[in-house]
């Protein structure tokens, strides 16, 4: 912690001599908690213990953080627990995706997008191929039971993305009772929809009174 702390009052320090950069403060990142971590007060507590030496250390060098912002939607209900957080930053709860759901920090319900895609090709019993790969969905995967897959199919559950190229994605479709056909169109909730959304020029924005209407994407390609 000690070599944390120093090397943190000396990055500030550098900063602060230098013409064109400002010291604000200071951004954590709560990444490694989800699921029951995330709603374990101790674990908020572990992270005090390490950060508030870093804050009083950065104080006593005359560099007080204006700003202590966090982030990582999983912990956003118990960020108040983060000593001197004065900013929240956590873009997917904006929208929530499949990875929310997988460690009950929201219902599919609570799933704001979709990635709409079309089965293309049925010829493969047990198997569908649809028009959406990596370039649509992202390439993040997600453990589920004993498979990695990437995405979720709200109307087939027992579906299961298992592999993407940039333009198609397979499905296995083996344990659906009625399995989508070619020419069907099914909604995809995204692993991570951080990574998706920005892969898109436009989206369609579903109003109370069911009408579609198209939105222009500004962080089109962007990851900032």
């Amino acid at each position: 912690m000690r070599i944390f702390r120093s090397r943190t009052n000396y990055k500030a320090q550098h900063i602060e001599k230098h013409i064109g950069l400002r010291y604000d403060g200071i951004q954590m990142y709560l990444g490694h908690l989800y699921g029951d971590a995330a709603r374990d007060p101790q674990s908020f507590e572990q992270i005090n213990q390490l950060w508030e030496p870093v804050y009083k250390a950065l104080c006593s060098a005359g560099l007080r953080p204006q700003t202590v912002s966090s982030g990582s939607t999983p912990s956003l209900e118990k960020t108040h627990l983060i000593s001197h957080v004065n900013e929240i930053i956590v873009g997917t709860a904006f929208l929530n995706d499949y990875f929310v759901v997988k460690f009950g920090h929201c219902a599919l319900e609570n799933c704001a997008a979709r990635v709409v895609t079309t089965v293309v090709s049925d010829v493969t019993p047990g198997q569908v191929i649809v028009d959406v790969g990596s370039k649509g969905l992202s390439a993040k995967q997600l453990l589920r039971r004993e498979y990695l897959e990437m995405g979720y199919i709200p109307d087939y559950p027992d579906a299961r993305i298992f592999r993407l190229h940039e333009e198609h994605g397979w499905l296995d479709v083996s344990h659906c009772k009625n399995p989508p056909v070619i020419g069907q169109r099914l909604s995809i909730i995204p692993v991570n929809v951080s990574l998706c959304f920005n892969l898109y020029d436009y989206f369609y924005l579903l109003t109370s009174d069911g009408t579609l209407q198209k939105k222009r994407i500004d962080a089109r390609g962007l990851y900032v």
